[in-house]
């Protein structure tokens, strides 16, 4: 059985990439590296229980886009929607069920 962390990762570039902790041996992996999106800031994991680690959100801080990802066996991703913001998020919070917001 793997000890393995594994976590994505975006940022102001163009890629998302997916990558390996092993906390026994303490080394970080890169397992795939996806290209082809647009500044990435924040990627979150769906809440969900039977979605958990299959898949994610993420925004894009420079497009004003907020994108629904599927995360392959191979860490490949695969958009599976998206929608415009009318801004630049620089964050994205899922809930579990529906929720009551006061501001």
């Amino acid at each position: 059985m793997s000890s393995a962390l594994k976590f994505l990762v975006g940022g102001y570039g163009k890629t998302i990439t997916l990558f390996s902790f092993d906390a026994a041996s303490k080394s970080l992996n890169v397992v795939k590296s996806n290209s082809g999106f647009v500044a990435p800031t924040w990627v979150e994991a769906s809440v969900s229980s039977t979605l958990r680690g299959k898949v994610f959100y993420a925004v894009s801080e420079e497009n004003g886009q907020v994108q629904s990802l599927e995360l392959k066996e191979d860490g490949s991703l695969t958009v599976t929607g998206s929608a415009p913001t009318n801004g630049n998020p620089a964050h994205s919070m899922s809930f579990r069920r529906a929720t009551r917001c006061h501001f």
